[in-house]
């Protein structure tokens, strides 16, 4: 079987190690406006990024990853698109009325749009 289907650990690896590392230059590098303290800090940070995503790595070989998803105790119900409209009472059939037209537009009145221009 290999490593098909299953989660890779190399890239598991790869991905929490640039993570970390990632995380780390951004809040000593960029918001904190250091980014010596973050080349200075390099011989503590980088074994220990090293560790934590080996063990993330060995956790994804080792941990047992054959779950079956539980059955849904009651089915969703289907409802085709077409009888969507029905449904929500929004169709004008069987002597039911079709909801009101939108009147006017959506956007500001020129008044209110005139009445900020004059603020300016």
């Amino acid at each position: 079987m290999g490593l098909v289907g299953r989660r890779q650990p190399l890239l598991v690896w790869l991905s929490v190690l640039t993570e970390i590392e990632g995380m780390a230059f951004i809040a000593l590098g960029i918001v904190l406006r250091r980014p010596d303290l973050f080349l200075d800090i390099q011989g503590a940070l980088f074994p220990s990024a090293l560790f934590v995503a080996t063990a993330t790595a060995l956790a994804t070989i080792w941990l047992p990853r054959d779950h079956v998803a539980a059955p849904v105790a009651t089915p969703v119900e289907v409802v085709p698109v077409v009888d969507l409209a029905k449904r929500i009472g929004m169709c004008a059939e069987d002597g039911a009325s079709a909801p009101p037209a939108v009147s006017g537009p959506s956007r500001p009145s020129a008044a209110w749009r005139r009445a900020l221009d004059e603020r300016r």
